[in-house]
């Protein structure tokens, strides 16, 4: 019950509330009066593992990413979660970050406690440093990529095997796939919410669990460069590492030399990885 106490007033305050209509503050405005019931009830899904089909039901609201969106790809679509789930998925959070530091590759910067986003900064300008000074004939190259609604497109067949790679009980992998799967959406428009619309695929945007799901998958990509981009990469020194790349969640920055196999490789790992996924790289 601590642990879900604890959950609760680590939330914001007076954020939007989902389809409950519930904020985090009226739980702790009145925790002494809610606080049992509300353990009572979070208490049974972790007895039986099994989460009321109603706590999933989220609310999307649609942030334009651009001046004048003119397609959905413009928007940054923001789930508006029910705070009973919200508990849960803090509560799962709890447990899961402090091992984020060991389970993840030192190339993933988001969301790791520990490191700092100006590190990642640092190695690019040197690395692009490096392309200025460096004597190589056939030069260097650099590969921005970013994942088209990379939270949305995720397969939830994949989650289950990264938990399944990653040796998490079953027990715990049960709780988490129980919190992803068979979400309903609904999405407001123009102050009113349209039909529910069945999930297939996908994470939360702007649930707590989503972001170390997400780069918990990205790790593949980690794994495919390492595996079959031996080639890949660049040399800062002549004693130094190969940085072959640096991820900040679904954007990729990918170095190496600059020839037509080198990109040719690039292109194979990323629709690899978009095969094991269900990810596609944004073109644009």
């Amino acid at each position: 019950m601590e642990e879900c106490r604890v959950a609760v007033f680590q939330q914001g305050n007076n954020r939007s509330p989902g389809s409950d209509g519930v904020t985090s503050s009226f739980f702790k405005s009145y925790w002494n009066i809610v606080g049992e019931t509300t353990w009572n009830a979070i208490k049974k899904f972790f007895s039986n593992g099994i989460m009321h089909k109603n706590w999933k039901d989220t609310f999307i609201v649609l942030i334009p990413k651009v001046n004048n969106p003119t397609s959905p790809s413009n928007f940054c679509p923001i789930s508006l979660c029910q705070t009973t789930y919200k508990i849960v998925a803090s509560m799962l959070v709890s447990r899961l970050k402090n091992l984020m530091n060991k389970m993840i590759s030192e190339e993933q910067l988001a969301f790791i406690p520990g490191r700092a986003m100006s590190d990642h900064c640092i190695l690019a300008q040197e690395i692009f440093h490096k392309f200025k000074v460096s004597k190589n004939k056939n030069g260097l190259m650099a590969a921005k990529l970013d994942m088209e609604q990379a939270y949305d497109s995720m397969g939830w067949s994949t989650q289950q095997q990264i938990l399944v790679w990653y040796g998490f009980p079953s027990v715990f992998s049960k709780f988490v796939m129980e919190s992803v799967l068979n979400v309903r959406f609904s999405i407001i428009m123009n102050g009113k919410k349209l039909r529910w619309i069945d999930a297939c695929s996908g994470f939360h945007q702007g649930c707590p669990l989503s972001p170390y799901l997400f780069i918990m998958c990205a790790q593949l990509l980690f794994n495919a460069i390492m595996q079959r981009g031996h080639s890949l990469g660049i040399q800062l020194a002549s004693r130094g590492p190969l940085i072959t790349h640096l991820l900040y969640a679904d954007d990729v920055l990918i170095f190496s030399q600059a020839n037509y196999g080198m990109a040719r490789q690039m292109l194979k790992i990323m629709e690899g990885f978009g095969k094991w996924t269900g990810l596609k790289v944004n073109a644009n």
